[in-house]
């Protein structure tokens, strides 16, 4: 028979059944041998090509070999990829962020009005969780504390900021933040709560003794700053204290830190601040700016 004859018959004898048998060489002893046909012999090998080559691609991409195969990124290269792009995103983040720091600086020494916070950029989640997870320096408070205490460091403030009390003294803001209780002695609010971001230094609103430092389990650490003209400033619900009783303590240091709220209030970055004149609360509102 030709290839011709051959192939017709194949075609035309796909479902019959033919004897498939393995013999001996040498003897021409059949050793073993099977009825079936040739479409059910040609649908076993499509099929274990296609079981074989579905076993190679899915361990190669759901495996590491991937990675050794050139031209294909891997799950470690895809995993720097991604983590490449997280940072330069949260970098980019920082960048606008510094410079709308430097801008808002500028107006501040200028005697400008900086932007309001609604209208910078907000961080990402990425640079959030890293802002987070670093915890205050020391040493950068007490350089902010220099540079906004009086000497030749002190950087200039605008006259709506340089406020007095009473005796003309000019006072610090103890705090950078928000005020979210208001002075109201008719209902035993003797000064104001101011929420932070986190751990924040507390200063000196102007150059003092301590004559109080202690804790209560209502109020948490408590610092009290006596000053001159009969002038108290009292700290409440801090989280550290970085003064004894009888130190003396000068204008924008370093006495505390924000963040000292009782176990189980969810008040716990809300510092209490008060001032007493002549044995009277005043509202701070009037006389510092936060």
């Amino acid at each position: 028979m030709t290839t011709k004859d051959d192939f017709i018959y194949i075609i035309r004898n796909l479902r019959e059944k033919h004897r498939l048998s393995i013999r001996k060489k040498n003897t021409d002893k059949e050793v073993w041998y099977v009825y079936i046909s040739i479409y059910k012999l040609l649908s076993i090998i499509i099929g274990g090509v296609a079981i074989f080559l579905i076993i190679i691609a899915t361990t190669f991409v759901y495996t590491p070999l991937l990675d050794l195969l050139p031209g294909y990124p891997g799950s470690k290269s895809r995993d720097i990829l991604i983590s490449n792009i997280m940072r330069i995103d949260s970098m980019e983040q920082e960048i606008r962020n510094i410079s709308s720091y430097v801008d808002n600086r500028s107006l501040i020494i200028n005697g400008g009005t900086p932007a309001s916070p609604s209208s910078t950029p907000n961080i990402d989640s990425i640079y959030k969780q890293a802002f987070k997870a670093v915890a205050p320096s020391i040493e950068d408070a007490i350089l902010r504390a220099q540079l906004d205490s009086v000497g030749v460091y002190q950087l200039p403030k605008s006259s709506t900021k340089n406020m007095t009390l009473l005796a003309g003294a000019n006072l610090m803001s103890p705090v950078n933040g928000l005020v979210v209780t208001k002075f109201n002695p008719s209902k035993k609010r003797y000064g104001v709560e101011i929420a932070t971001a986190g751990n924040k230094p507390i200063m000196a609103i102007k150059d003092g003794s301590v004559v109080l430092a202690t804790w209560t389990p209502e109020l948490g650490n408590i610092i009290q700053i006596q000053h001159n003209g009969n002038l108290i400033s009292t700290y409440k619900n801090t989280s550290h204290i970085l003064h004894n009783i009888g130190d003396i303590v000068k204008s924008g240091e370093v006495i505390g830190y924000t963040g000292g709220g009782i176990s189980g209030d969810e008040n716990k970055d809300l510092i209490s601040f008060e001032i007493w004149s002549n044995g009277i609360p005043v509202d701070p509102e009037k006389y510092v700016w936060f």
